[in-house]
């Protein structure tokens, strides 16, 4: 109930978020002459309803520990499982821990270490939380689970570095910071085809890929990552050295600085009878 009552619920979410697509962001989206985006998806998304808006691509800088951690392989967790999975049902946590479930008779020392408090149980706490604590209950996960809290860069940084792999279940997202982070710091990743994630990986290059949605293929991928060290090692490595390109402060500066100036250009000069009435702006794509 307090989902459709209150101020915060999920159902009183959707409704403002689909007041702020119509009101904020299609304006937005309508209205600048030069967009910055990263991936397929949200290049796509530009041209469904600007088509004569100018998109350039640039690349983001992540958090500083993500460039200076070293995985050890002598220091990984076996069969421990990092994500940053929220608590919101776009981000997939309860398809992660349904595909734990598929795997734990195989695994059972099979552990999901998360980020983020442990969801509530009593009326007063938001529906999806109470429906991943039902979750657990039903599958038999409690021993499987540990909730961290709130955490920091760097101990998050330490946490990806040591798992056996990182999980990222989302059934929509752009460029989530959390799998750029896992990438950069080398270790092997599941991820589902949602969005602008197949800009960013590569199956079975970088990362082992899944449907989104599906629990049952991406219980094979966590199981196939932790029975091989050798395809875990490669997936971590050559990661890593994509992010390393992908991520680095200095082309990102300069391409920054290259938009930017093309912008003030863009704002002196005639935009063009399709483009003039727009302004010369930038807008930027988000997770």
């Amino acid at each position: 109930m307090r989902d459709f009552i209150g101020k915060h619920g999920f159902y009183r979410g959707a409704i403002i978020n689909r007041k702020r697509i119509r009101n904020v962001e299609i304006p937005i989206f309508q209205n600048e002459a030069i967009f910055i985006g990263r991936t397929l998806y949200d290049r796509a998304c530009l041209r469904a309803i600007n088509p004569h808006a100018q998109y350039r691509h640039c690349d983001e800088v992540l958090r500083p520990p993500f460039y200076k951690i070293q995985r050890d392989p002598f220091r990984i967790a076996r069969h421990s499982i990092f994500t940053s999975a929220g608590g919101v049902p776009l981000k997939g946590l309860h398809c992660l821990l349904k595909a734990i479930a598929i795997i734990k008779e195989e695994f059972p020392d099979v552990a999901l270490r998360i980020p983020r408090s442990a969801p509530g149980k009593s009326i007063k706490d938001y529906g999806y939380d109470r429906y991943l604590n039902r979750l657990v209950d039903k599958l038999n996960l409690k021993s499987h689970v540990l909730f961290l809290g709130t955490i920091s860069a760097e101990r998050m940084a330490e946490e990806m570095s040591r798992a056996h792999l990182y999980a990222h279940p989302s059934y929509a997202d752009n460029s989530p910071n959390g799998l750029c982070e896992a990438l950069m710091a080398g270790t092997p990743v599941a991820a589902s085809y949602a969005g602008g994630i197949p800009s960013l990986v590569k199956d079975r290059e970088t990362a082992l890929c899944f449907p989104v949605g599906d629990e049952v293929v991406l219980a094979e991928c966590l199981r196939e990552l932790f029975l091989s060290d050798e395809l875990s090692e490669r997936l971590g490595r050559q990661a890593r050295q994509e992010a390393l390109r992908r991520h680095d402060p200095a082309s990102i500066a300069r391409n920054t600085i290259e938009i930017y100036s093309s912008a003030i250009n863009l704002s002196g000069s005639s935009l063009g009878k399709k483009t003039r009435d727009v302004h010369a702006g930038i807008a930027f794509s988000s997770d």
